[in-house]
């Protein structure tokens, strides 16, 4: 989406949906899926089970890759098309079989649960918009929660991994955050600490901070369009169309 106006009004519908407020009513149901390791759509990954990874995220890791190839040398697509060789057609196919599996996982919740079931989780809230204005349609949903999905799934893990590297090499700021917790009678429910209760934690939220600042969550660059009127960036006309990268290093 690269019209200004259409992306604030989807940032207009969208945003009540990720408020605080009902992310405290999702909170347990958030909990249960991270002790699960599932989908926010309700459909288990099943991570855990068994050594061998789910076909999805198969697919999810190939998705990444497309996009980076089609941001940073698209002309490589068109050779890999004309490869009459079956694993490349099937790397190619993985953006289209995310989207299915998206489709087929909204169909499924509104068939088990429908549009007004009153679950405490975010496609619910999404699907049962009570905004102003025009409400989404089904199709551009499914969208949004695909953009939820690959958003979250990459930023959330990159920022987790480097963290957990970070405080790996420092081990006296793992000991300020233990102390941090201890001292805060952090409260844990089968394992995972509630929201209320980390939110308010200066050190925690220094480690985590300090990660994202050396270790950006969008891992292999942040490709942006310059918009219709162009940019200034750094003093350099970037004109408008004009595609670039904001990368880690």
């Amino acid at each position: 989406m690269t019209d200004p106006d259409s992306h604030r009004e989807r940032r207009h519908l969208v945003r009540h949906v990720l408020a605080s407020s009902h992310i405290d009513q999702a909170e347990p149901l958030i909990a249960d899926q991270v002790r699960k390791c599932a989908l926010f759509l309700g459909a288990q990954f099943g991570a855990l089970d068994n050594d061998e990874q789910p076909k999805f995220l198969d697919d999810l890791d190939d998705f990444f890759t497309l996009s980076a190839i089609r941001w940073n040398a698209p002309w490589i697509l068109g050779v890999l098309r004309i490869l009459p060789v079956k694993s490349t057609q099937h790397f190619l196919g993985a953006q289209q079989r995310s989207i299915a599996y998206g489709r087929r996982s909204f169909d499924e919740y509104i068939a088990m649960y429908g549009r007004f079931s009153g679950r405490r989780d975010l496609l619910t809230k999404m699907v049962g918009l009570e905004n102003k204005g025009a409400p989404m349609n089904d199709e551009e949903i499914v969208d949004e929660l695909g953009s939820l999905l690959v958003g979250a799934t990459d930023t959330t893990v990159t920022v987790a991994t480097w963290m957990l590297w970070e405080l790996a090499k420092h081990p006296d700021w793992q000991q300020r955050v233990r102390d941090e917790f201890r001292k805060n009678k952090i409260q844990f429910i089968d394992g995972v600490p509630t929201a209320k209760s980390i939110a308010s934690l200066p050190i925690l939220d220094g480690v985590i901070m300090e990660s994202m600042r050396l270790h950006p969550a969008q891992a292999i660059g942040l490709p942006r369009v310059a918009r219709f009127d162009g940019n200034i960036i750094g003093g350099i006309k970037i004109p408008a169309g004009v595609g670039r990268d904001h990368p880690e290093e």
